[in-house]
């Protein structure tokens, strides 16, 4: 886990008092939002899925975004995403989606992942 905390530290992560945060750009984020609805709704990343045909490990937070605002990946698309990659597979993580990489399942799931490949 220090290992996986360590590597990611540069990119996106960072140390507050022996803590880890996630750097997080406001802009950023309201960026990738409008892009977002340029894309038919979202429809685009659908027509994408089927392309997948490698090994895929999607990490589903499952607390809302933020309140009000809702989950990146829905359930709706969760149980799409299962019919529609093959070789996908999901691990649920108890975290939304800004603090999902710092939650201790995330590197036990991208492990176990990794090392059943």
């Amino acid at each position: 886990m220090e290992r996986l905390l360590g590597a990611l530290l540069p990119h996106g992560l960072e140390d507050i008092d022996g803590r880890v945060r996630a750097r997080v750009d406001p802009g950023a984020l309201s960026e990738d939002r409008a892009y977002g609805a340029t894309q038919g709704g979202g429809l685009y990343v659908y027509e994408r899925w089927k392309h997948l045909t490698m090994p895929i490990l999607l990490l589903r937070a499952t607390r809302k975004f933020r309140p009000g605002v809702g989950y990146v990946v829905p359930e709706d698309d969760r149980a799409s995403f299962l019919r529609d990659v093959p070789t996908g597979s999901i691990v649920e993580i108890d975290a939304n989606h800004l603090t999902i990489n710092t939650h201790p399942r995330t590197a036990d799931a991208i492990r176990d992942f990794l090392e059943a490949r």
